[in-house]
């Protein structure tokens, strides 16, 4: 699997925004597959806010996405807060950090590396990342990022990993893929480690065998959200895992 600072920069620091590139990506927020993509992750992002231990006449949780990539899921965050200032993002890619920067001025964005530390000299109530880790190809850098999320949240802070689900991020990926992803076991044990203690697992966008594909790729097709839902109650394996720890 390759390193994921040259996945960043091959894959992440070369990528266009202008009209062209937005149509032509399936992961738009326009194309049905990335309006769907979206949708589930305010659903997942709303679930988890009402989980965070806090005191609402503090004002807004403090809220950090690591490897916030173009911002979506920073926006929903600011949307679901009423309150972008207490919004934070960091981000490996240069390019896609610029892009935060100018799409969303009232939210606060860093440039930083999770396998390193977090650049925010605070703890924050909650902190998310979005298919970040199936980058990693070192132990040694899962188990970094997941010390640095831990020790940057408040006492009974809340983690939440959503990743990509495989058998295993070490077995059946090639030296050439941008990414693998994890068993729940394995983000289980990896996040132990770090000194999480699991709150809340469950799984999204099951795969159809027959189909070879997972209902987030139906969307295409199906254009029925209500549909899309009703298929991922179907008991087939899910393709992408959600787990909350807290600290």
């Amino acid at each position: 699997m390759k390193d994921y600072k040259t996945i960043v920069n091959d894959r992440y620091d070369q990528q266009q925004y202008d009209s062209k590139a937005v149509l032509n990506n399936i992961y738009s927020p326009i194309k049905p597959v990335g309006f769907y993509g979206e949708f589930k992750a305010a659903q997942i992002l709303s679930d988890f806010i009402k989980m965070l231990d806090f005191d609402i006449e503090g004002g807004a949780p403090c809220l950090l996405d690591c490897g916030c990539g173009d911002g979506s899921k920073t926006r929903i965050m600011s949307e679901l807060l009423g309150n972008p200032h207490s919004v934070y993002g960091m981000e490996y890619s240069e390019n896609r950090l610029s892009r935060c920067k100018m799409m969303n001025p009232a939210i606060h964005y860093e440039y930083g590396d999770l396998t390193k530390e977090i650049p925010f000299p605070m703890e924050f109530d909650g902190i998310t990342t979005f298919v970040v880790f199936m980058h990693f190809s070192k132990e040694e850098e899962i188990v970094n990022a997941l010390k640095n999320i831990y020790n940057s949240l408040k006492k009974n802070g809340l983690f939440l990993w959503y990743e990509c689900n495989e058998k295993s991020h070490w077995d059946g990926r090639t030296k050439d893929v941008d990414g693998w992803g994890f068993s729940t076991d394995e983000m289980d044990r990896y996040a132990a480690e770090a000194g999480f203690r699991l709150v809340k697992g469950y799984g999204i966008y099951p795969r159809f065998p027959v189909l070879n594909t997972s209902s987030i790729y139906l969307a295409e097709r199906v254009k029925k959200i209500w549909m899309l839902e009703w298929m991922e109650k179907l008991p087939f394996r899910k393709n992408n895992s959600i787990r909350i720890y807290r600290k």
